[in-house]
């Protein structure tokens, strides 16, 4: 998603504005200023600084693409993980043991429907059932007494 600022200052004032990149944001981050790309390091989890002289309604864009990200639940247990979609957990519609790479997740879960923000793996990464696929979505969007499935575990490789 990008998101833009207009700057509210008097015309020639020099400033700082920094920008927190989060964790989640492991794509091609864009900062424009007017249009014009910055060329800031935007990596994440670090911020990004722009200093320089704003003028009245100066236009600040920052792209941050979203990308799918399976999240350990924690050290002890790396076979149960979250799918996250940038800051958006996702929740499975079926419990689920899962086969496929946990690095690489869009390699095999597509997205179905991009503004209900709806993800389905691709058969055969669902254990034992090799015709089986699960959906995933987001958890803010399950209605009250719906079951879900937060945390999917993984085959034993």
């Amino acid at each position: 998603p990008i998101r833009k600022f207009r700057v509210q200052a008097e015309g020639g004032t020099s400033c700082r504005i920094s920008f927190r990149i989060p964790r989640w944001a492991k794509g091609v981050n864009r900062i424009l200023v007017n249009g014009e790309d910055m060329g800031l390091s935007a990596q994440p989890d670090t911020w990004a600084v722009l200093e320089r002289e704003w003028q009245a309604d100066d236009v600040i864009e920052i792209s941050l693409p979203f990308s799918l990200e399976f999240r350990p639940v924690d050290e002890e247990n790396p076979d149960i993980a979250a799918l996250c979609f940038g800051p958006v957990v996702l929740a499975a519609d079926k419990m689920s043991l899962l086969d496929g790479d946990m690095e690489h997740p869009e390699e095999w879960i597509t997205c179905i429907d991009e503004k209900q923000m709806l993800f389905r793996t691709a058969p055969g990464h669902v254990c034992p059932y090799p015709q089986a696929v699960r959906t995933f979505r987001p958890y803010y969007k399950i209605p009250v007494m719906e079951w879900y499935f937060m945390y999917v575990r993984f085959q034993q490789r």
